[in-house]
């Protein structure tokens, strides 16, 4: 009988490691919360105690185990929530504070202070996100903010008020130990003036392990910077990437849904997406993307103050999946492959327009069908078109390029090239946000000769901020040529977005 036991013990701890591996094969069943944050916007500018932060903190944590008891029951094996999610983003370094917790790295050590109330007592955040993954056996990532206190006469780097403060985002497994911690490394506008630069180091990496698979953890900002997502995806070859975010849409190529799908992509990695709801801040833009599958869902909603939770199926990635827009495109020929260079002679009539604080040099679409082009400095962008005969539309486009340093907020090099609707159809707004169209392009070819090492994401925008299905439009690795001859929705923009990391200053 004993012997039995032993086998019968063998054999299910056999199916238990073959089942682990199945489910890391195969993939896993994501899960992204878009956050109506609950808010005292007395708290930005008052200090709070920490009985009245953790109180308003609570508010949205109650919010936070609703919707992962209802991911979890529809299957979900991982949920993520958004940065700021927990008492918004209006504070200064000093009004934060009652909001922050000490957050331990993980290291080996087995933490769960879901399991241990007497040493996590004054970390009540950081426990309650710890029982919410227990009570639901779902792993949860959430945005948050750190504390850590330190002494001059044991660190040189000590903030003058003796702490550092981290934007921060944690990841509780499934028992609710922490399996993750990482503090943001690219702090945006007056984040700067809050929060300490976390910096990259086995200590701050920001990747974590479970039973389905390994993640990094990047936050925001972070999205358009080399580090640390450039390590995580290349060194350490992680394929699945989770976003905490409250990123604020910049119409058209840094909308939120915009770059997640052109970033997810141009990886070649799963990236599940999840920002704050707040449209008068013009937040929203939370997703599931799967690599050069592209969104297999996403929610902009800049109508209604609705939360929204979104719940896919996420395929496993296996390999360098960075050649085409579909894994299974295998019949594209070499030829159409190859990025159309052979640029026809700029036009005369260039004119300049801002978009995103950024000097762009533009050139009109003033044909049905054309092919021009448009340069700033060595970089030359290209477009061939065809408009769809039946368009009665009047609306204004051009051709633009942008290639230099992006000085706002950071100072980043970039390399892009966008075709893109006029707001009100008028030539001195170019490049000003639009969001909405009419014109319906037959076909369009869309080059550029960047830079060897830039990295490029590629992006179409149809009419009210809708991604197209990858269905309808096509790229190839390396990203330096887009096009579509089956679009069949009008057309807001469409861009190679390039960022040339290795310019910028270190």
């Amino acid at each position: 009988m004993k012997y039995l036991l032993v086998v019968l013990w063998i054999l299910f701890d056999a199916l238990e490691l073959y089942s682990g591996a199945l489910l890391r094969n195969n993939g896993y069943v994501g899960a992204v919360f878009e956050h109506v944050t609950i808010t005292d916007p007395d708290t930005y500018h008052h200090t709070a105690t920490r009985e009245k932060a953790i109180k308003l903190m609570n508010q949205n944590l109650d919010i936070y185990d609703e919707q992962s008891k209802i991911a979890s029951s529809r299957g979900a094996q991982i949920i993520v929530f958004p940065e700021y999610g927990l008492f918004g983003d209006g504070y200064d370094r000093n009004t934060i504070l009652p909001f922050l917790e000490t957050v331990p790295f993980p290291h080996s050590k087995h933490l769960n202070p879901c399991d241990d109330a007497i040493r996590y007592n004054m970390t009540k955040v950081l426990r309650r996100l710890s029982c919410i993954a227990k009570s639901y056996n779902i792993v949860v990532v959430a945005g948050m903010g750190a504390v850590s206190y330190c002494s001059d006469d044991e660190d040189s780097s000590c903030p003058s008020d003796n702490r550092y403060q981290h934007n921060t985002a944690v990841a509780f497994d499934v028992d609710g130990s922490l399996i993750g911690r990482y503090y943001k490394m690219n702090l945006f506008g007056n984040e700067k003036n809050t929060f300490n630069q976390g910096t990259l180091n086995k200590n701050n990496y920001g990747v974590f392990h479970t039973a389905f698979g390994s993640f990094g953890m990047i936050i925001c900002y972070d999205m358009l910077f080399a580090e640390p997502s450039l390590q995580q995806i290349y060194d350490d070859g992680i394929k699945n990437i989770v976003f905490p975010t409250a990123w604020v849409n910049a119409l058209p190529m840094l909308t939120a849904v915009t770059i997640q799908q052109a970033w997810a992509m141009a990886h070649g990695v799963n990236l599940l997406a999840s920002n704050r709801h707040s449209p008068k801040e013009d937040i929203t833009g939370s997703g599931i993307f799967m690599g050069v599958s592209g969104a297999a869902k996403y929610h902009h909603d800049m109508a209604t103050s609705n939360s929204q939770l979104l719940i896919n199926w996420v395929p496993a990635i296996k390999g360098d999946h960075r050649c085409c827009t579909n894994a299974d495109r295998t019949s594209v020929s070499k030829e159409t492959m190859v990025s159309p260079l052979k640029f026809t002679p700029q036009q005369e009539d260039t004119f300049y327009g801002i978009m995103d604080n950024d000097l762009y040099t533009f050139v009109l679409l003033e044909e049905e069908q054309d092919s021009i082009s448009v340069c700033d400095g060595w970089l030359c962008c290209n477009i061939s078109y065809t408009k769809h005969p039946g368009n009665y539309s009047t609306e204004v486009y051009a051709l633009g390029v942008f290639n230099g340093f992006h000085t706002a907020f950071s100072k980043f090099y970039l390399q892009v090239c966008i075709l893109m609707r006029c707001a009100e159809d008028d030539p001195s707004k170019c490049g000003s946000p639009v969001s909405t169209a009419t014109t319906v392009f037959e076909k369009f070819s869309l080059s550029g000769n960047f830079d060897h090492g830039v990295h490029l994401f590629p992006m179409v925008l149809t009419n009210n901020v809708e991604l197209p299905s990858l269905k309808r439009w096509d790229t190839i690795y390396p990203y330096d040529h887009i096009w579509s001859d089956d679009l069949s929705q009008p057309l807001v923009s469409a861009a190679i977005y390039g960022r040339w990391f290795e310019r910028d200053p270190k």
